[in-house]
């Protein structure tokens, strides 16, 4: 067996794209042992329990600045390099892996709509076919998902998550009332859901259930037991592919929204496209995607 030190430094929602790539790339390597670094405690618990990888470790720094391709090309990427080559000061590793996918590529896909977006970007620098992969988590739930649905006893439950860090893909509250409105006229129990962090943007006006700081393996099976959910291109949009929600309704603000929905086996994605629909109409289109059989 040889040592693969494999150092993935992107998002929580790139690391579970990750996980159906590394099984395919173990597929055709069973002689490499993997270990992973990753960047923080959130994208570390995207792999707990996963048989492909033996070690996880932690990024000791702030995240390269993979957006900024100047910043990155001609300085976080020398320190980043610098604190690879420290994880294998005793040679550890036989070979290295680190796929960069945010860089000027993916800038330049997402202004042009031209290039090759980044997931098959990924696929070519991990040398497997370019070619979507099912998502591969191992996550667990506790007893307290068990309690939180007995609570939410309800043969049609939708889960909301309308948070996002980039205010274009956020929904505004107006707009989460609205979709809150939609579904429970049509008999949905709802449930919004978030970080803790994002508690405090809860607003008054909503009158629904919510559920903060679930654990990852909590939240997938929450979202088992919906039947529709609706959210902002996230990480929870994810985990409602990969737990396979009948119905996925992904408010997109990218170009090319095809290009970035979610990999669900049995669940309908849906896109809801902000770039090309006015605020005044998202609750409508919103409407006619729920109704879509």
């Amino acid at each position: 067996m040889s040592n693969t030190l494999l150092v993935f430094l992107h998002g929580i929602g790139d690391n579970i794209m990750l996980t159906g790539v590394l099984r395919e790339y173990c597929r055709l390597h069973p002689e490499e042992r993997i270990d992973l670094v990753v960047l923080n405690p959130a994208c570390r618990e995207i792999w707990e329990n996963n048989p492909l990888v033996k070690n996880i470790l932690l990024y000791p720094a702030h995240q390269p600045q993979f957006w900024n391709p100047f910043k990155y090309y001609f300085l976080h990427q020398w320190k980043a390099r610098k604190i690879v080559r420290a994880f294998n000061r005793e040679s550890t590793y036989q070979k290295i892996l680190f796929p960069t996918i945010q860089t000027f590529p993916e800038l330049a896909h997402y202004i042009t709509r031209t290039g090759c977006f980044k997931y098959y970007r990924l696929c070519k620098e991990m040398g497997i076919d370019s070619k979507p992969y099912p998502y591969e988590l191992y996550l667990l739930p506790s007893a307290s998902a068990a309690e939180l649905l007995s609570k939410l006893s309800s043969e049609k439950l939708a889960i909301l998550h309308p948070f996002s860090t980039d205010r274009y893909r956020q929904m505004n509250a107006v707009e989460v009332k609205k979709n809150l409105n939609i579904l429970q006229d049509r008999g949905y129990r709802t449930l919004i859901v978030g970080s803790a962090k994002e508690q405090h943007q809860v607003h008054s006006s909503w009158n629904t259930d919510t559920a903060f700081g679930l654990s990852l393996g909590n939240l997938i099976e929450i979202l088992k037991h919906s039947k529709v959910f609706c959210g902002a291109d996230s990480m929870v949009g994810h985990l409602a592919a990969f737990a396979n929600v009948p119905k996925i309704i992904i408010h997109s603000n990218a170009w090319e929204p095809q290009n970035y929905r979610p990999l669900s086996e049995r669940g309908k994605v849906l896109l809801l496209p902000l770039r090309k629909t006015p605020k005044s109409e998202r609750a409508e289109a919103f409407r006619r995607l729920l109704e879509t059989g």
